[in-house]
């Protein structure tokens, strides 16, 4: 590239000075009129000259810095509000001399990308008649552009543009690849292929690319077989047994619900209450301090919502006498180190009241007092409750009466009862909507009744589970054999004698004669049924319908692979035969 010939300040300001000192004697003569407008021509030229000189400064910044488009525009327009006078001459022949350097330098570059009519163009410019038809650097140029060997005349923009998306794209394929992104590197590449078919660079590195993956997949291939081969070996441990225990049932007898929560039953016994000072104390402040108490003291209890024992008081009406005398009643009471059950039965006796327990608290009310309100509380029993409650049941209902006849049996299995009539039996009361259910998969038994009724029930489960179960622990052990049992098919085959290949030297006979052998060690071949007319028996095989073998080993196999060459002394029996005629010979 040719370097630029730079214009200093100082000799453009000089030629600019000299410019005005020439043209202000020359209109010094002319007329005021003339005068003024000989000073308007000096001020307008003097002004072009200043703006033609700040687009020169701009294009040679533009130059510089490689916009060369720019900085053609730049030096354009400085040559045309430069004056075409001897005094500005050596200022235009610069901003010639920048203008035709400019444009070759930006006609290089669109021949670079291709555009060669353009950079014909820009090159023409510059060797016009008006502008500099002889400048070196745009004859050389347009002589090159010219010549087939130095500017391919293939060469188009849309390849040069092609060409620079390419090599954007490999570089980003490389750059994906190098972050391990290996589908948005394949992706790129497969892009450079749409434009460039033939891109060697973008198959090497889709190579490369399937190679990381393909390294990949082989370590993934090794970790999953090492991990399925671990679960293989793992399923030959033997796992070691634990110690055998029968297990224990739960508390019998014991109101409980059916969630993981401790019965309140239970929690009375097991409640100890430290200290308990009770002076000229009421029922309801009694059970007041009781709460408080049984809530600090309970530590069966886990979950902290649950802690303590709910009291309910159902005195009857407020304003019945039972209500007032047992509210009015004082009392003092001192104890120390007792359960809350105990607790319970002193309040209950100075108040002259009775207490009984549901699933969620417990109920006090007056001595003597029923109650048909109906509710609900469950029990865990043992496993065969239902079948001895019933059978006890029966057996002391036959023995009341000695004298009276036995019913008749239904059937020789045993008639099952459900959870209500069971406890019927034992004189328990069911009244309009009460009910009972028994499931056996939790052993838990869930009774509507009474509270009254609910007691009795209660005591008859605990009298009933005082006896502790009998419980059998099996170990059973699972042996599966299969039995499988070879079934072979052997075969002989006989085949006479019988010749082909034309008449041989002795008259009526063959030239070639191929038939079977003889019986040799083989096993007799009697049971072989012959058709009419054929009385020998040539075989070709003899003992592949073994007897002994035919079970212990493969018959047929076994036989022909035994370098001992041994066969059965017995055969096996014949089926069926199939008889077949090949020329004149039998088969």
């Amino acid at each position: 590239m040719e370097t630029l010939k730079p214009i200093t300040f100082f000799r453009c300001r000089t030629a600019l000075i000299a410019t005005a000192c020439l043209i202000m004697p020359l209109v010094g003569a002319e007329s005021p009129e003339g005068a003024s407008l000989g000073v308007s021509e000096v001020a307008r030229r003097r002004l072009a000259v200043d703006e033609a000189q700040q687009l020169l400064i701009k294009g040679d910044e533009a130059y510089t810095a490689g916009r060369y488009a720019e900085a053609v525009e730049a030096y354009s327009g400085a040559r045309e509000l430069i004056p075409n006078a001897p005094i500005s001459a050596e200022l235009l022949t610069a901003a010639t001399d920048r203008y035709a350097q400019a444009s070759v330098e930006y006609a290089r570059g669109l021949s670079r990308k291709g555009d060669v009519a353009a950079a014909r163009t820009a090159v023409d410019k510059v060797l016009n008649e008006a502008v500099a038809p002889n400048h070196p650097g745009a004859l050389a140029f347009r002589a090159q552009l010219d010549d087939p060997v130095r500017t391919n005349p293939a060469l188009t923009s849309e390849h040069a543009q092609d060409v620079d998306a390419v090599r954007r794209l490999l570089y980003t394929a490389q750059g994906a690849y190098g972050l391990g992104k290996f589908d948005e590197a394949k992706s790129s590449y497969q892009e450079v292929l749409r434009l460039d078919p033939t891109n060697a660079a973008a198959r090497r590195g889709m190579e490369q690319v399937e190679s990381a993956k393909s390294g990949y997949s082989e370590a993934a291939y090794d970790q999953s077989r090492a991990e399925m081969l671990s679960q293989v070996d793992g399923q030959w441990e033997l796992q070691v047994p634990g110690i055998e225990s029968v297990p224990a049932l739960p508390e019998p007898g014991s109101g409980t619900s059916e969630s993981d929560s401790i019965s309140v039953k239970n929690k009375l016994d097991r409640i100890i209450i430290p200290k308990l000072a009770l002076d000229q104390a009421s029922l309801e402040e009694a059970l007041d301090f009781l709460r408080l108490r049984a809530s600090e003291n309970d530590v069966l209890e886990q979950d902290p919502t649950r802690k303590g024992v709910n009291f309910t008081v159902n005195l009857g009406p407020s304003d019945s006498a039972v209500a007032t005398r047992v509210r009015s009643r004082r009392f003092d009471l001192r104890l120390s180190q007792v359960p809350l059950s105990q607790v319970l039965k002193y309040l209950t006796d100075i108040t002259q009241t009775t207490y009984t327990t549901d699933d969620f608290s417990v109920i006090i009310s007056p001595t003597g007092s029923s109650s048909a309100e109906l509710v609900t509380r469950t029990y865990r029993v043992p496993p065969d409750f239902i079948s001895n409650m019933s059978s006890g049941a029966k057996a002391g209902a036959a023995g009341d009466n000695p004298f009276e006849a036995a019913p008749a049996a239904k059937g020789l299995l045993a008639e099952r009862l459900g959870a209500k009539e069971a406890l019927a039996l034992q004189g328990v009361a069911f009244p309009q909507g009460a009910t009972a259910s028994y499931t056996p998969a939790t052993n838990i038994l869930r009774v509507v009744n009474t509270p009254l009724n609910q007691d009795y029930i209660a005591q008859i489960i605990e009298a009933m589970t005082k006896t502790e179960p009998v419980m059998i622990s099996v170990r059973v052990t699972m042996i599966k054999t299969e039995q499988t049992r070879l079934e072979e098919l052997g075969f002989d085959w006989l085949l006479d004698n019988f010749g082909f290949g034309g008449a041989g030297w002795v008259p009526g006979s063959s030239n070639l004669n191929l038939g079977g052998g003889t019986q040799g060690n083989g096993g007799s071949l009697g049971d072989i049924v012959l058709p009419p007319g054929v009385v020998s028996s040539n075989p070709i095989t003899s003992g592949n319908r073994s007897g002994d073998d035919a079970i212990s080993g493969d018959s047929v196999d076994s036989l022909i692979n035994d370098p001992s060459g041994s066969q059965s002394n017995e055969r096996a029996p014949g089926v069926f035969g199939v008889y077949g005629k090949l020329d004149n010979a039998n088969v």
